[in-house]
């Protein structure tokens, strides 16, 4: 959209005028607010997605406020702070084989690969208008991906204009989107292609171009959304807060006529404006975007506001200047040091108030309330939030000036319920939060990802195991999983699987431990892995060759990034190939990171964390993609007992030890038993201990042991064979048995003994396992935790033993194993132990 005038949207306004629904009293004191307004919020029930890509933004490639943005730095960086997840721009062919911008007043002295550039920089996911021409649709597509520039979403023509070729009848558009999709998908299949984009909704046009180009369209000839415009008002007549609604029925009347759920609808422009009306730039179009983008997601279409650079009406002016729609769009996406982005579903939520609306999320649970009255007390009922608190950001104050955003309060929530004010005219974001008990004092354990306080955002799916933060086919994308409660970070240790790859190889993943007073949780696609633009320290996994790695097989310990510009305390690219399945260790003790990768130590730094840190998984896609999962997650929390290296720990029988394993027997040591102690007692409860268990090389006896012995008992070392290194020891251990004794129930079984009699084999059990895989046919993971009174022990990340048992209040811990005219090699290594 150009700054020009339109003869339908002045008529329109003009009737509307009429009936009284515009006018200039948008500056007068809004009506008084009822006393109290209860705003109901259920975060159980989610009604539409909302992921980032949701919230777009419009390249005008206008030279207005300052030049293009593209030419600018301070423009870039204040877009990048908005977090768009998408971004639109118009290209089309030049005569010298290179693209420009295609919209009527754009500069066309920068280029197209400029624009996309900046996009990528941004860290959004570019959008593309082409001309309603087939020969310039396949120019553009085909330059773009020649250039590197993938890009997966197009709109076929722009407002029925000359200049994008396509002022057409509604028949001639649909023929002609029908050949040009088919031809664009014949080049590259799977693309995203959606139209018409009309200047306003009523266009007569838009039904039986619905009806064509996705009723009577399939296969590639199909559109994949329906895009449109619509503004409030324009040609001299302000817009009214009311018109901010409008979205809801224009996209329930759009659901109608497509009738596909899997057919999206995108409004393509957006604002309370589509000229230089008196209302622009000042807090009333901040209140009236805020609204009208909440009605678009909560509708569950995207939302693109235009644009970046259009004089009153755009997001910012020179260097990068924030106007009144970036405040009102920045209340959804968030801000540095402002409210966190909202979160990737929509949930059900209502005010008791007719001038107060209510837009709420989950999986990053914010709620965003835009009073257009006079001031209120507010009253939150809350489901799925029983205690926690809530940040207040308001942006509030004279109506015809622009108020960014400001902290004014943290507010208690108790029984689902909590209290505060909305000032007039004004819009509030709640960060909710549960006040849980992850970092206090004590170990803690993070549960999996079925519990509610695993949150995901942009294109992240959990299962009760496994978390998918991008999959191999998006494209320009990041998506994240972070657990809400804070932890203490000395002592944290993180293990987990990592599976990349079943793409094209783009770009990597992380481990981010970020500061729990900073808002976001997901960063920028691509290059910034999930991660760019966070504050915490980061593990990362990148696979992707780009500016800040030119291997593309990288393993780094970053401390941020903008863009795709890492800072790395330590990097390495000796490490194996990323795109396959590992198994990741990462603790942080004293002040120190250190990352393992199947078992092996391979990056080590200095590092300096708050002394609490929110856990993340993040992961971002490109033009290249690949899936990102992580699962047989473990983090814990604690103080952290050393490892083998240190002195503390003590070798009795048999045992040797380097400085990451231990061997309790060896292959062909017959009638042996060793074992290995740290000598400093700790707490029993809450107690986390992870290694790697290697039981084999031998002719299959006897077994191994953790073992939690009573610091009062004096002996270090039990019976050989049967008895495990364990047999005559006072305390509780948790046995891994290859050979049948004769009280044991199987050859191949793992148990909680609570008492092992004197030298012989006879060992008490309290359980025992016997459905598990063959203990000898490979290294295998396991987890052992004290909790409440029960040992929980997981093998290769499944649970498979729950027992309750008896402990002293402090344990020594230790590893034991044994062997009788039968041998095998028991052998310790990746240790990570919590404790108290």
């Amino acid at each position: 959209m150009a700054l020009r005038t339109r003869t339908t949207l002045a008529a329109a306004g003009a009737v509307l005028s009429a009936a009284g629904l515009l006018g200039a009293g948008w500056l007068a004191a809004p009506a008084r607010a009822a006393a109290t307004t209860t705003i109901t919020v259920d975060f159980t029930s989610p009604i539409a997605a909302s992921p980032a890509k949701n919230f777009g933004v419009t390249f005008s490639t206008f030279g207005v406020d300052g030049g293009p943005t593209a030419t600018h730095p301070a423009d870039i960086a204040a877009l990048t702070d908005l977090a768009p997840g998408a971004i639109r721009v118009h290209l089309k062919p030049d005569a010298n084989g290179n693209i420009v911008t295609g919209a009527a007043d754009g500069d066309t002295s920068i280029s197209g690969d400029a624009w996309l550039d900046t996009i990528e920089q941004i860290g959004a996911e570019p959008i593309v208008i082409v001309n309603l021409d087939q020969a310039d649709a396949l120019a553009v597509l085909n330059y773009l991906n020649s250039t590197g520039h993938t890009v997966r979403r197009y709109i076929l023509g722009n407002e029925f204009d000359p200049n994008s070729k396509s002022d057409v009848s509604a028949a001639d558009y649909v023929t002609r989107f029908k050949q040009i999709a088919a031809a664009m998908r014949a080049v590259t299949p799977g693309l995203e292609i959606g139209g018409p984009a009309p200047a306003y909704f009523d266009d007569g046009r838009l039904h039986d171009i619905v009806t064509g180009i996705v009723t009577n369209a399939t296969g590639t000839q199909r559109a994949s959304f329906i895009d449109y415009h619509a503004y409030g008002s324009g040609a001299g007549v302000n817009a009214t807060i009311a018109q901010s609604t409008q979205y809801a029925a224009q996209i329930a009347q759009l659901r109608t006529w497509i009738n596909d759920p899997s057919v999206g609808i995108q409004v393509g422009e957006f604002n309370m404006n589509w000229g230089d009306e008196s209302q622009n730039n000042t807090h009333f179009a901040s209140v009236w975007v805020a609204n009208a983008l909440g009605t678009i997601i909560s509708s569950g279409a995207r939302g693109l506001i235009y644009s970046d650079k259009n004089n009153a009406m755009g997001l910012i002016g020179p260097n990068g200047t924030p106007k009144a729609s970036y405040i009102g769009m920045s209340m959804f996406t968030g801000q540095p040091g402002g409210p966190r982005h909202f979160g990737s579903q929509v949930v059900r939520s209502s005010t008791s108030d007719a001038a107060v609306f209510a837009y709420a999320s989950r999986d990053e649970d914010n709620i965003v309330v835009v009073n257009t009255g006079g001031a209120t007390t507010a009253q939150l009922a809350l489901t799925g939030v029983t205690t926690g608190s809530a940040d207040v950001w308001q942006s509030a104050g004279d109506i015809a000036a622009v108020h960014p955003a400001v902290k004014t309060g943290t507010i208690a929530i108790s029984s689902g319920t909590a209290t505060t004010t909305l000032p007039a005219m004004s819009i509030t974001t709640f960060v909710v939060s549960g006040t849980g008990t992850g970092g206090g004092s004590g170990p803690v354990t993070l549960p999996g990802f079925s519990d509610a306080k695993w949150h995901k955002q942009g294109t992240a799916t959990t299962t009760a195991t496994t978390a998918t933060l991008t999959a191999a086919a998006q494209t320009f994308s990041a998506g994240s999983v972070y657990y809400a409660d804070p932890v203490a970070s000395n002592g944290l240790g993180a293990a987990f699987d990592a599976t990349i790859g079943g793409g094209t190889g783009g770009d990597g993943m992380t481990l981010a431990l970020l500061d729990p007073a900073s808002t976001g949780r997901v960063g920028g696609i691509g290059a910034g892995l999930g991660y760019s633009g966070l504050t915490g320290v980061a593990v990362t996994l990148d696979t992707f060759d780009n500016a800040t790695n030119s291997a593309g097989n990288l393993v780094g310990i970053a401390t941020g990034a903008t863009g795709s510009t890492f800072t790395y305390l330590a990097s390495t690219t000796s490490v194996p190939a990323l795109r396959s399945t590992h198994h990741y260790e990462v603790d942080v003790a004293n002040g120190a990171m250190t990352v393992r990768i199947d078992g092996v130590v391979r990056l080590t730094s200095a590092v300096a964390l708050t002394g609490q840190v929110i856990v993340a998984f993040t992961a971002g896609t490109g033009g290249s993609a690949d899936t990102h999962q992580v699962g047989n997650v473990l983090v814990t929390s604690g103080t952290p007992v050393p490892g083998f290296a240190d002195p503390g720990w003590s070798l009795y029988g048999t045992a040797v030890k380097d400085a990451t394993s231990a061997t309790l027997t060896a292959a062909g040591q017959q009638f042996a038993a060793g074992s290995i102690v740290y000598g400093t007692a700790k707490p029993s409860e809450g107690l986390v201990a992870g290694f790697d268990a290697y039981l084999g090389g031998g002719t299959g006896g006897d077994g191994m042991t953790v073992v939690l012995l009573d610091p009062a008992s004096t002996a270090r070392v039990g019976a050989a064979g049967g008895g495990l290194g364990y047999g005559g020891l006072t305390g509780v251990a948790i046995t891994f048995d290859t050979h049948q004794n004769g009280s044991d129930p199987a050859g191949n079984f793992v148990g909680v003994a609570t008492a092992g009699a004197g030298a012989g084999d006879a060992i008490s059990y309290a359980a025992t396992a016997t459905a598990i895989a063959n203990l000898r046919a490979a290294t295998h993971r396991f987890v052992v935790r004290v909790k409440g009174g029960h040992v929980l022990v997981t093998m290769d990340g499944a649970p498979i033993l729950d027992a309750t048992v008896i402990l002293p209040g402090s344990v020594l811990i230790g590893f034991t194993g044994g062997a009788g005219g039968d041998t095998d090699t028991h052998r310790i290594s990746g240790l990570v132990l919590k404790a108290g």
